[in-house]
């Protein structure tokens, strides 16, 4: 029942899905993306290039990081000001 990718999300807060394409569970956040999208709780799903997964914490200034930060913040633009 909990699982992302075979649960029903029905009524589960939006999400946001952030991978990098190296990362080796970065498969599984397409089908976690397809059935959140399913259940109509609003789901982004970022994957970057030439990263690892919380480089943008490390390296803001980087182009890459910068774009991921972007991405997060309208994420929470879009859900939270509601």
């Amino acid at each position: 029942m909990l699982s992302p990718i075979y649960g029903d999300l029905r009524g589960f807060p939006p999400t946001i899905l952030t991978t990098v394409r190296r990362d080796l569970f970065s498969q599984q956040h397409v089908p976690g993306h397809r059935q959140a999208a399913s259940g109509r709780c609003g789901s982004d799903l970022h994957v970057f290039e030439g990263m690892f997964a919380p480089q943008y914490l490390f390296s803001a200034d980087a182009p890459e990081s910068k774009g991921a930060l972007r991405g997060i913040g309208a994420f929470f633009d879009r859900y939270l000001s509601k």
